[in-house]
């Protein structure tokens, strides 16, 4: 498909020859849409896929703002790895087992690998809200941030 300007008849698209008298304009992207205006062609944003978004959101990870405990405060990773981690305290939590190393609070890194001590009452609204927030994006939706919890 091409695209032109002519000072007679403004831009064009088709699939038909250039015209001889018409400069050849080419896309930046070829996701990007041309925006017509009066004066020379200028393009529109790239079209972001999807699949981008989410995987761009995996990469920032979910930002997190404890209500009750600012401590906890902070961007944690949506890597596999650390949604099974969080899955599996939750799980041994939930189950009877405790918390990770058996004492009353146990340490889980932000994104950075900063430490954040979470207890049986704080860390269950944290691995929810995560779970949440990535099952959001699974979905296609762009859940904003950061996500609060008590």
């Amino acid at each position: 498909m091409g695209y032109w300007y002519s000072a007679e008849n403004g831009y064009h698209e088709g699939d038909v020859e250039y015209p001889d008298d018409a400069p050849a304009l080419r896309r930046p992207d070829p996701t990007c849409p041309p925006i017509l205006t009066t004066s020379p062609i200028s393009w529109g944003a790239p079209v972001v896929s999807p699949a981008a978004k989410y995987t761009a959101a995996i990469a920032a990870g979910c930002a997190i703002a404890s209500t009750s405990t600012p401590s906890l405060n902070g961007t944690y990773s949506l890597t596999e790895a650390a949604r099974g981690n969080i899955q599996a305290a939750y799980i041994g939590l939930k189950s009877g087992d405790g918390l990770p190393g058996g004492g009353a609070s146990f340490n889980y890194p932000d994104q950075n690998g900063g430490a954040h001590i979470f207890t049986a009452t704080t860390f269950p609204p944290f691995a929810i809200a995560m779970r949440d927030y990535y099952y959001a994006l699974t979905q296609g939706q762009s859940p904003a941030q950061p996500v609060t919890i008590p």
